[in-house]
């Protein structure tokens, strides 16, 4: 039986194309969603118009370590952001392309912009896609050397996972906390459920065209489990008293 989980984000979405973007309303500085901690982009089909936006708060001011600049050892230094201005992505998937608000891609510090991912998957598959960029920064007159100048330095360049699917056929999870979590994830396919888990709780693992494709019971939070998948990003349902809670797990 298919298995399909409506997916809520507040700055993600799937609809028709936009030209540009519109950001989204956020606290913190960086993108939004963080792909540290929310790696993963709405879920797209071969054929289907896909759109996926991710909303960025440019800082005011970094800490950077000038070291390669200057050419030996230094402490890390504030400086004073200008502007960032992000480049093409690496790794969107055939079919897709990026663009901006600001339409030229280059935002001022404290602004907020975003960066909107659309067009129509030719092919399907998993991939990492990195937004790039760079921060160009003021360095204080202390600094040796180069102080008093600005500086174009590289963004720091996580990744997010876009899926693309051979058809419709998909499972996305609803963002929340849900009370318990694996760990590690991403995982070898060893992984421990920690959290809110009983005794006898069972799990089934779904691929991404909302195929299950194993399943496990636990004898309580913390136990050890092992699954032989292959590499991706698969879906994992606990059934509970209240109905499903899935998450996300990406298999390395």
């Amino acid at each position: 039986m298919k298995t399909s989980i409506l997916f809520f984000s507040l700055f993600f979405g799937i609809g028709a194309f936009a030209q540009n973007c519109i950001p989204g309303t956020v606290s913190g500085d960086g993108l939004h969603p963080d792909p540290s901690t929310n790696p993963g982009l709405p879920v797209g089909s071969i054929g289907n118009p896909y759109e996926a936006i991710v909303t960025i708060k440019v800082p005011l001011a970094l800490v950077v370590d000038l070291s390669a600049q200057i050419g030996f050892p230094t402490p890390p230094v504030g400086t004073t952001v200008n502007s960032l201005t992000l480049n093409n992505p690496i790794g969107l998937p055939n079919g897709l392309s990026q663009s901006c608000f600001p339409s030229a891609c280059t935002m001022a510090a404290g602004s907020t912009g975003c960066i909107v991912f659309n067009g129509t998957p030719t092919a399907s598959g998993v991939s990492q896609v990195i937004v790039t960029g760079s921060y160009n920064v003021s360095i204080p007159s202390v600094v040796p050397l180069i102080g008093g100048t600005s500086l174009d330095l590289p963004t720091a360049n996580l990744p997010y996972t876009l899926v693309i699917n051979t058809s419709n056929a998909s499972i996305e999870v609803v963002e929340g906390n849900h009370g318990w979590l694996m760990v590690p994830n991403p995982s070898d396919g060893t992984f421990s459920v920690i959290g809110d888990v009983k005794s006898g709780e069972s799990f089934t693992i779904f691929n991404m065209n909302g195929q299950a494709v194993d399943s496990f019971k636990v004898s309580g939070a913390g136990e050890s489990m092992s699954v032989n998948l292959d590499a991706g990003v698969y879906f994992v349902q606990k059934e509970n008293a209240t109905g499903p809670s899935i998450q996300r797990l990406v298999i390395e």
